[in-house]
């Protein structure tokens, strides 16, 4: 239940929210870093970092999850030019998971609230309803290689100054009303660091990720991010960080990293980064005019195409990794002048256009919403799924589908931040269920860090490029037909589709690896 004995504060649009420090820590003992393969969200066109990433979830019903309890009620969708609100709000921080009961805890006291940003509304839409079995999916794990002579004490140092500069490791979520959750920030503390000794820690690190990766979060009782230390005798070699999809996406992760980096360097400046400065910026009067073009967007495009069918789950995963594709991949963008991503986007449209024999395809990309200079290097949740219309080109090559794939995701980005909740709204007016619209084709393209060195190019062809393997996804979270392309020295495409749809997959995947090599050729 949402208290609101304390004082209302009303922040000026546009300004920094204003905090109140409050020596409050939702269970302290819980406040770590402990090392998430889910959504793996990078980089895609454009002068700014752009991606194509994961979303999806079915419906909102009644449960009690490893965030707190959340009452099945009717969800209305927040009035637009709302105010932001900052409401000084008590924190229970002994909830435990999925309790409906908060028991009270000998610090809480009251601390300043304030709505989830869009992206954080558009995460917590889409793993709400999930059940107990896969509390876990949502997670998002990494391992850092630490610098030579680091120690134990020195990353526990580091994280502090991360918990110091980005509010989303201090924060906790109040989730007690289904239609309105809040983010709670709290006054940083030292995080607890758990260490690992392993005698070959090049293979108990998989360990350690795997088992980090399936420990569920309760969003209401800790921040939602733990971190292990992995360590050969008494020397750290690796930091294995996991936290939820509302913390970081992962773009969000490289900020992370990089600061973290600077830290042990002792180079990371005090300056703060929060969310609340977005919430400010969303529900400004400009934010709302953004808001409400892309809600223009949705509807003309919602009308354009029919529904598609529902993706019944369980689920499988079609996997298939090529050298030769990365290479082919590379080629015809440097010839095009586009990204690796546009190329590969274009080379799915083309496979979907050849299989299903439609004019029109409706496809979902992601934004990264990180165009703007106050959104670039906050740590938070921000992409949000846009859908794109394309229509089937006139000529047989992927020049000309690639041209129209930049053009209409360009317009696309334009309109990635939205208040997902309206746009829930806007489908079931123009007929779509949720699990309709979880059901369209969805692309994330995860882009090679900018980093990382230049892979070599390969030989045009090879035999096992061809080959498709299976496996059970590691997560049912987001669209029910996905492909997820893993840019490296190898091009990984993992494509996640109804198990009945397993042929389609195999098919779509041959189709696009073919238009990739023949545009490489072409040239």
């Amino acid at each position: 239940m949402r208290h609101r004995d304390g004082r209302e504060l009303v922040a000026d649009q546009g300004q920094q929210v204003r905090r109140e420090e409050v020596a409050v820590f939702a269970d302290r003992e819980h406040l770590g870093v402990r090392g998430g393969t889910f959504g793996h969200q990078v980089l895609l066109d454009l002068p700014t970092p752009n991606r194509i990433g994961a979303g999806g979830g079915e419906g909102r019903s009644r449960r009690s999850g490893p965030f707190g309890s959340v009452r099945g009620r009717s969800i209305s969708c927040p009035r637009a030019g709302s105010v932001t609100r900052l409401t000084r709000t008590p924190v229970a921080a002994g909830c435990s998971a999925g309790s409906p009961t908060r028991d009270t805890h000998p610090e809480a006291s009251l601390v300043t609230s304030a709505p989830l940003t869009f992206g954080q509304l558009a995460i917590w839409r889409d793993v709400e309803s999930v059940p107990r079995d896969r509390w876990h999916e949502p997670n998002i794990v990494q391992a850092w290689e630490l610098p030579a002579g680091t120690g134990t004490a020195d990353v526990r140092a580091a994280l502090a100054a991360l918990v110091r500069r980005h509010e989303s490791l201090r924060t906790t979520y109040d989730l007690s009303d289904p239609a309105a959750p809040r983010q709670v920030p709290h006054p940083p503390r030292t995080p607890d660091v758990a260490v690992q000794r392993a005698a070959d820690p090049r293979v108990d690190l998989d360990t350690v990720r795997e088992q980090l990766a399936r420990q569920p979060f309760s969003l209401v009782r800790e921040p939602a991010w733990r971190a292990t230390v992995v360590a050969a005798g008494d020397a750290p070699t690796h930091l294995v960080l996991v936290h939820h999809h509302m913390v970081a996406d992962g773009l969000a992760t490289w900020v992370l990293r990089r600061d973290f980096l600077a830290a042990l360097a002792g180079t990371l400046d005090d300056a703060v980064s929060g969310p609340r400065t977005i919430v400010a910026h969303e529900q400004s009067p400009a934010g709302q005019r953004r808001g409400a073009a892309a809600m223009d967007y949705w509807a003309k495009l919602l009308t354009e195409v029919p529904p598609p069918a529902v993706g019944q789950p369980p689920f499988v995963e079609a996997r298939l990794v090529s050298r030769a594709l990365a290479g082919a991949a590379r080629r015809v963008a440097a010839r095009l002048r586009v990204s690796v991503a546009n190329v590969v986007l274009s080379a799915f449209c083309a496979g979907l256009f050849a299989v299903g024999g439609d004019d029109r395809l409706l496809v979902r990309v992601l934004s990264s919403n990180r165009f703007d200079p106050y959104r670039r290097d906050v740590v938070t949740s921000m992409n949000q799924w846009i859908p794109v219309l394309f229509d089937r080109p006139s000529g047989p090559g992927l020049a000309d589908l690639v041209r129209e794939v930049v053009t209409r995701t360009r317009v696309a980005y334009a309109h990635g931040v939205y208040d997902v909740d309206r746009a829930f709204r806007l489908l079931d007016e123009a007929g779509y269920r949720r699990g309709q619209y979880d059901s369209t084709w969805s692309v994330n393209f995860i882009a090679r860090r900018a980093d990382e060195p230049e892979p070599s190019d390969p030989d045009l062809d090879a035999a096992e490029d061809a080959t498709v393997s299976w496996a059970a996804p590691f997560s049912s979270v987001g669209p029910r037909r996905y492909l997820r392309v893993i840019e490296g020295t190898d091009l990984t495409c993992e494509l996640r589709v109804p198990v009945g749809r397993s042929a389609v997959a195999a098919e779509l995947l041959r189709r696009m690896r073919q238009a990739l090599l023949d545009a490489d050729r072409a040239g």
